[in-house]
């Protein structure tokens, strides 16, 4: 149970998040229940970004998220929020 947990809270720090990380994520995670990823970017005090990826199922329930605490937004994820704190991915 807590390995689960742990899994689901996990929080990583880096220097710099790619758009690439977070798709092999998802595709690493989804199952063929899940409906769409959500995306959420926030700023922090301290200047970096805490993103956290979410999977959901069809019924918008919550399969599996992960969050990342980073210094840098790569280009390619920034047009994946195109301009947003959120962003929704449907498979």
């Amino acid at each position: 149970m807590w390995g689960e947990l742990l899994a689901i809270l996990a929080i990583i720090f880096l220097g710099s998040l790619a758009w690439s990380a977070i798709s092999n994520w998802i595709e690493r995670n989804r199952t063929p229940s899940s409906h769409c990823a959500e995306l959420i970017r926030e700023r922090l005090k301290d200047g970096r970004y805490r993103v956290v990826a979410g999977i959901f199922d069809g019924a918008r329930h919550q399969e599996t998220s992960q969050a990342w605490v980073v210094d840098k937004i790569d280009d390619d994820l920034e047009r994946q929020f195109g301009g947003r704190d959120r962003a929704v991915i449907k498979f």
